[in-house]
C-alpha cells in the first residue's frame, strides 16, 4: 500500500520558550473494497464464548510462510475455516492448556465472508548454545503443530479472549503502531478494516502510522 504524505510544520516563540507543531496528513491510493456480510456489524463482541472443557472446533484452510529463506526462524501465516464447525460435546478438554494468539483478521475474516479467522505464528524452537543444533524435545508443541499442519486438520479453539487492542470508536483518530515480529497480527486485522472492507457506517478519516521492525 502506498500512501500520499505531506508535512507542514510551524515554530512559534513566546519569550525565549520555543514550540513546535506538525501537522501531517496521509491519504491512502484508491483501493477497491470488498463487499462484507453487514449483519456482523450488529450486536455485542463475543467474549470468552469458548472454554477449555467447551472448545469450538475448527479447520485449518492454509498455512503459507510468510518469511524470505535467510530470516531468523519462521513465521506462516495460518487460515483457519470457522463456518460449519461446531463445540466439542463430547467434553474432551484441550490436551496441552491454552496458547494466546492475537488474531490477525476482521470478523469478516480473509475471504471477506465471516467464515474464516487468520494468525500469524512464528514457529518455536530451541537451539543449543554450544552446538546451536535444534533440540526437538524442547520444541514448541502449538506453534510446530500450527506451522505442520495440513488443510482439514482439526483443531480445538478457546476464547475470544481479551478487549485490550481495538480501533477506537472515533474513525478520526489517528493511529500510531509499533510492532516486532508476530505482533504485527492485530494492526493487520486494524489496516483490512480500515482499507479492504467496505463498511458503510464506518469510514476511518485519520492518519494511519505503522513501524514494523525485528
Amino acid at each position: 500500500m502506498r500512501f500520499n504524505a505531506s508535512q507542514r510544520a510551524v515554530a512559534g516563540r513566546s519569550g525565549s520558550r520555543k514550540s513546535v507543531s506538525v501537522r501531517a496528513q496521509a491519504a491512502a491510493t484508491s483501493l477497491a473494497k470488498a463487499d462484507v456480510p453487514l449483519k456482523l456489524e450488529e450486536g455485542e463482541m463475543p467474549l470468552n464464548t469458548y472454554s477449555n472443557k467447551a472448545p469450538f472446533i475448527a479447520k485449518i484452510k492454509s498455512v503459507e510462510r510468510i518469511v524470505g529463506p535467510k530470516a531468523t526462524g519462521e513465521t506462516c501465516h495460518i487460515v483457519i475455516e470457522t463456518q460449519g464447525t461446531k463445540i466439542n460435546s463430547k467434553g474432551k478438554e484441550v490436551p496441552h492448556g491454552v496458547r494466546l494468539y492475537s488474531i490477525a483478521s476482521s470478523r469478516y475474516g480473509d475471504s471477506f465472508d465471516g467464515n474464516t479467522t487468520s494468525l500469524c505464528v512464528r514457529r518455536a524452537v530451541y537451539n543449543d548454545p554450544e552446538t546451536g543444533a535444534e533440540d526437538p524435545a524442547k520444541k514448541g508443541i502449538c506453534s510446530n503443530y500450527l506451522c505442520d499442519a495440513a488443510p482439514g486438520t482439526e483443531i480445538m479453539m478457546t476464547g475470544p479472549a481479551g478487549k485490550v487492542l481495538l480501533l477506537p470508536t472515533n474513525a478520526a483518530a489517528p493511529l500510531i503502531m509499533v510492532a516486532t515480529g508476530t505482533g504485527i497480527a492485530p494492526f493487520r486485522s486494524f489496516w483490512r478494516r480500515i482499507f479492504y472492507e467496505n463498511v458503510p457506517n464506518y469510514k476511518f478519516t485519520g492518519l494511519f502510522w505503522l513501524f514494523m521492525g525485528v
